[in-house]
């Protein structure tokens, strides 16, 4: 048996064994407008909440067919402020449940 810990979800582990907490991060947006997320990302921006955007360059690829969107990431801890500041920036309607 190793003396290596189990594999953890909640860590990463680098080539020297050295063990990192993951970010866990919420999804707010799933959308390929590019219009709103360019306004979903200056709010946050401004709010300076990290945020990612990912499958930029998937939804891009895959052309027009539409199946591969976009989606806004934030960091859990931060999660429900971000949901707080786009309902009151009248985009709750486009918030994931």
């Amino acid at each position: 048996m190793s003396d290596r810990p189990a594999r953890d979800a909640r860590y990463r582990e680098d080539p020297k064994g050295t063990r990192e907490e993951r970010n866990h991060m919420g999804e707010l947006v799933r959308t390929n407008d590019p219009g709103l997320l360019s306004v979903i990302e200056g709010l946050l921006e401004e709010a300076q909440i990290p945020h990612h955007v990912a499958d930029r360059n998937m939804s891009v690829l895959e052309g027009s067919i539409l199946v591969i969107q976009q989606r806004v990431l934030v960091p859990d801890e931060r999660e429900a402020e971000a949901r707080a500041l786009l309902v009151d920036a009248d985009l709750g309607e486009w918030l994931r449940r």
